[in-house]
């Protein structure tokens, strides 16, 4: 079992600006704003991916995993996940600082409506 200090040092390592330069190269794309012509996403999302201002979401994974043929497991290892659990449905993420995440539970009052 991990401590809660080697979990927070695990997203130390995480760099989505790894799989984004290795996606260009591989594809020999010029720049972020062909990539994102090429993964038909609107240009500020590679743009807020690469300043930490969100993570890589579901989303951009699937489209990156449709479009280079990589599977979802490489395109994580490139960009340093390499958590072993995933989020039960109802988590979220919450980030406090760019590479420090946290879960956080939903309001007691949505899980009641959904019950």
């Amino acid at each position: 079992m991990q401590t809660e200090t080697q979990t927070n040092t695990n997203f130390f390592n995480y760099d989505p600006n790894n799989l984004l330069n290795f996606i260009l190269e591989k594809l020999e794309l010029k720049n972020d704003a062909s990539l994102c012509r090429f993964l038909e996403l609107k240009p500020h999302v590679i743009s807020k991916i690469r300043n930490f201002h969100v993570m890589v979401s579901p989303y951009v994974l699937i489209r990156m995993h449709e479009k280079t043929g990589l599977s979802i497991g490489e395109l994580r290892a490139l960009m340093g996940d390499k958590r072993k659990k995933y989020m039960k449905g109802g988590e979220r993420w919450v980030s406090t600082a760019p590479n420090d995440k946290v879960y956080a539970q939903p309001d007691a009052e949505k899980q009641a409506a959904v019950a």
